[in-house]
């Protein structure tokens, strides 16, 4: 049980006291580092849910390996690394902590591009000739073909 000494001298303080100043005081000083503390916890919240932006990449740089000279570029703040085109100077792919594995996969979409160029050359010449091109099935113009017969 309170003595009632106690509970007086903390319930009732004189306006314009000193007391009463010093209890203001006390209770606003408290406010300014929860604030602090409460923006720099959103900061960093912030930073963990964005991450790096990549704003400040290093100048490229060149690896070669069995395969061919790449370039790639690595960001100066979290160190991941992105190939880098020197003809349209720009980057190119995703970002990766592993450059052969940028390498490997910059390798793979090179071979496919160049297996489809030779595919679309290849129709191309069979066109020229006057060979018909085949059609898989399941198209278009064999859902035509199919069609036909049903009918003869």
């Amino acid at each position: 049980m309170k003595s009632s000494g106690e509970g007086e001298s903390q319930a009732k303080v004189p306006q314009g006291s000193p007391e009463e100043a010093v209890r203001k005081r006390r209770r606003v000083h408290w406010i300014f580092p929860l604030g602090i503390g409460l923006a720099g916890l959103a900061s960093a919240t912030a930073f963990v849910l964005r991450g790096c932006w990549h704003r400040n990449m290093s100048w490229p740089a060149r690896a070669e390996d069995e395969h061919g000279d790449f370039s790639y570029q690595v960001c100066n703040d979290c160190g991941i690394m992105r190939l880098f085109d020197e003809r349209k100077f720009r980057g190119i792919g995703p970002y990766g902590y592993d450059l052969h594995a940028l390498i490997a996969g910059e390798r793979l979409l090179r071979l496919k591009r160049m297996q489809r160029a030779e595919q679309q050359r290849s129709r191309l010449g069979a066109m020229s000739r006057g060979e018909k091109s085949e059609n898989p099935p399941g198209s278009a113009s064999d859902a035509g073909r199919k069609a036909d017969t049903n009918l003869g």
